[in-house]
């Protein structure tokens, strides 16, 4: 008989179903309750938890050629070939 016993109480104590207590107000969100005012909520926010999106894309930390880059008068676009650069 204690097997049974034991066998029973895990399912009495998790209960997915069991309705939250109104002692435990701090769950509300979780459980589907109204949405906190004071936290803000990335489903309700256009521009995502990130803050407003970039749109030129990736940072000029992440781009070595980024916008915000001098442009060297000196530098060729292509692959630098020091042998070739005297040729007419």
């Amino acid at each position: 008989m204690n097997r049974l016993d034991e066998s029973d109480k895990p399912d009495e104590l998790i209960e997915p179903n069991t309705p939250k207590k109104s002692s435990e107000p701090d769950d509300l969100n979780e459980s589907g309750g109204p949405e906190d005012p004071n936290r803000p909520s990335g489903h309700d926010d256009p521009n995502g938890p990130g803050g407003p999106e970039e749109p030129n894309g990736p940072s000029e930390s992440d781009d070595p050629n980024g916008p915000s880059r001098p442009k060297d008068p000196n530098e060729s676009s292509g692959p630098k070939d020091p042998n070739n650069s005297k040729r007419a």
